[in-house]
């Protein structure tokens, strides 16, 4: 199989133009959602894909890391944008835009990523994946670093969580949609505003007393 260009990438690690797994990895993407992720072996990917069985492991040890690829990109370029970020900036809003930054820079890939995020989406074993605490755990350790030192002691674990999940979702529901439609960079953003502000539902403690109820007299 002939090793094409990449393509451009505006950020986060370059990738060489003879990237192997940024060429193979798309086509078995497509592929896997094609067939299925549980029917299609790694033989049948390595026949689909003109290589050796052996070359496939080499560059993907297993089949979950074919689906997770593109994803994993996204997780070092956030890791790297968090580890340059201004030390005033909001936490909430770094790492909102780490995350809306690292998936901008694939918009040359968002096919691939939205069959990758699919099959994810769509199978139990891939969801449940070490990258998805990963993604997690980079959270964490960002926050616990700016947070402030009394701040609430969960509250780093209670962030990080709410914000992957926040993420995963609003990315499943982007690849639901019909392409072109939506941006994911743009839907993450959103979704990730309105869970800084509490999905717009202001506390129970500021909402304005309910109004008393009119009682109209009894026909006698």
């Amino acid at each position: 199989m002939t090793v094409t260009n990449a393509g451009p990438n505006r950020g986060g690690r370059p990738r060489r133009a003879t990237d192997p797994v940024a060429s193979l990895s798309p086509a078995a993407v497509a592929l896997l959602a094609e067939r299925g992720y549980s029917e299609c072996t790694m033989a049948d990917l390595a026949r689909e894909l003109d290589v050796s069985v052996r070359t496939l492991h080499r560059y993907f040890p297993a089949k979950a890391d074919i689906v997770w690829s593109p994803i994993e990109r996204a997780l070092a370029d956030r890791r790297a944008f968090l580890e340059a970020a201004d030390p005033g900036e909001h936490p909430m809003d770094v790492l909102r835009r780490a995350i809306c930054s690292s998936l901008q820079d694939m918009a040359a890939e968002t096919g691939h990523l939205r069959a990758a995020v699919r099959l994810v989406a769509a199978t139990p074993e891939l969801a449940v994946s070490e990258r998805v605490r990963l993604g997690t755990q980079i959270n964490r350790d960002f926050l616990a670093e700016r947070l402030p030192a009394d701040a609430w002691p969960p509250l780093a674990d209670v962030l990080s969580a709410a914000i992957s999940t926040t993420t995963m979702a609003a990315m499943s529901w982007w690849a639901a949609q019909p392409p072109g439609t939506h941006e994911p960079h743009t839907v993450v953003d959103e979704a990730l505003r309105k869970l800084q502000k509490g999905f717009i539902e202001p506390a129970a403690d500021d909402r304005p007393p309910a109004p008393e109820r009119v009682h109209s007299p009894k026909a006698g």
